[in-house]
């Protein structure tokens, strides 16, 4: 489940996006230069794939998470 959900992350961010592993099964997304309207577009791309990715399984085990988006420019 955790490649799995590696990979999501990995499909749905861009290529400057940073996606980490930070402990057991968490990840954090560092997206830098980027406005809240596109961390959205981001986000839902993450809970559609989610979604289907729980369709595609034999026991539709399934990803989830507490999700968040805490914007801060520098």
């Amino acid at each position: 489940m955790i490649v799995d959900t590696a990979q999501i992350l990995k499909h749905c961010c861009r290529p400057k996006d940073i996606v980490a592993r930070i402990g057991g099964d968490e990840f954090g997304i560092i997206l830098p230069k980027t406005d809240n309207q596109t961390a959205e577009v981001i986000f839902e791309c993450i809970q559609t794939a989610c979604l289907q990715k729980k369709e595609s399984t034999v026991d539709h085990t399934f990803i989830t998470s507490p999700w968040g988006i805490a914007p801060r420019k520098i």
